[in-house]
């Protein structure tokens, strides 16, 4: 098992330093990247003299995350033999502390994400975004959290649909719930409120704050 995730491990290293946050970035620069999260399925055997492939099946980023998943191709049979879905922070090595990608680094991310993104496979991802429910939104679920399975970049406004969506689904439309969706601000993981521009990737965290009254 561990054969297969220093492949993996391997393959990362070659992404990073295209997106110049690999060992080059950290020797240099003091910046990195930290795993954080990741979900691995081990499918079939792959022997010590077989050729793999690993392929980028998956990538997208926020200000400060990386959120990507590998895949391990036989090449003989060009089956899937493993996969892993990463979840990355973007690190200051100096300060310890997680910080935002430089523009630079952003540019050559969103450019990479432009060119293949036709090829990107946003089903069976494990991660989903997660939307924390504060005041009179807790009545949405018991577990004060609704989970969305999020593809690619959503913003705020459409990300407001999908929650109504739910709520006619689960809730026959409630006119009260539905207006304190549309009356409602939100809030990213650091607690800082977002506009309906903002855009949410697939793994995010991301807090709704209706008002004081619910509506």
């Amino acid at each position: 098992m561990a054969y297969y995730i220093l492949i993996f491990d391997q393959a990362l290293e070659v992404m990073l330093e295209k997106f110049k946050m690999g060992a080059d970035s950290a020797k240099n620069e003091k910046r990195s990247t930290m795993v954080v999260e990741t979900n691995t399925k081990y499918i079939s055997e792959i022997k010590q003299e077989d050729e793999v492939d690993i392929m980028l099946t998956f990538f997208d980023h926020d200000k400060k995350r990386l959120h990507l998943k590998l895949e391990m191709i036989e090449k003989k049979t060009k089956k899937i033999s493993a996969s892993i879905e990463w979840l990355s922070l973007y690190i200051n090595l100096e300060a310890r502390k997680v910080t935002e990608f430089e523009n630079e680094k952003l540019e050559i991310m969103d450019h990479f994400i432009d060119q293949n993104k036709d090829n990107f496979n946003n089903e069976d991802l494990k991660f989903s975004s997660k939307l924390e429910l504060f005041g009179a939104s807790r009545d949405f679920s018991k577990k004060n959290h609704l989970e969305f399975n999020i593809k690619g970049q959503l913003e705020i406004k459409d990300f407001r649909k999908e929650i109504i969506n739910y709520l006619d689904k689960n809730f026959k439309g409630n006119e009260g719930f539905i207006k304190i969706v549309k009356n409602s601000v939100f809030c990213s993981e650091d607690n800082n409120i977002i506009n309906d521009d903002f855009k949410i990737i697939k793994d995010q965290k991301i807090g709704i704050i209706p008002p004081i009254g619910g509506g």
